[in-house]
């Protein structure tokens, strides 16, 4: 019995399958809307009638995500490398990301009223 709360998976069309290819390719990551589409071989009203479809960026989003992810390993074992070479920058981010650290930030707040009183009792010291 097929789930039937689920929506079925959303089937791109040829043009779309080029079109997501070459967007998600890395090496197009920089070049523009003309470029991909001629790497796709797809006109640009395919590309920005693709993007009107909520399904067609859920893919893509999820596609993206997804590469994304399998990227993580390997950012996360070079932010810990560089931590332990003493980038300050680095070890915080590492603690930061365990949850062993985080800014604090004191926020205080005074009337005119308030400040002036107090900026006149320093001024009289």
């Amino acid at each position: 019995m097929a789930d039937q709360g689920k929506k079925p998976p959303y089937l791109p069309s040829k043009a779309e399958h080029r079109l997501l290819e070459a967007l998600l390719d890395p090496q197009n990551r920089m070049k523009g809307v003309l470029d991909v589409c001629r790497i796709a071989k797809v006109g640009k009203d395919t590309y920005y009638k693709s993007f009107e479809k909520a399904d067609f960026c859920e893919l893509y989003r999820g596609q993206s995500l997804s590469i994304i992810r399998r990227s993580i390993a390997p950012i996360v074992n070079a932010m810990v490398k560089e931590a332990k070479r003493g980038s300050a920058q680095h070890q915080k981010m590492s603690l930061e990301m365990i949850g062993e650290y985080s800014e604090q930030h004191v926020v205080t707040t005074e009337t005119y009223a308030e400040r002036i009183k107090r900026l006149r009792g320093q001024s009289s010291k």
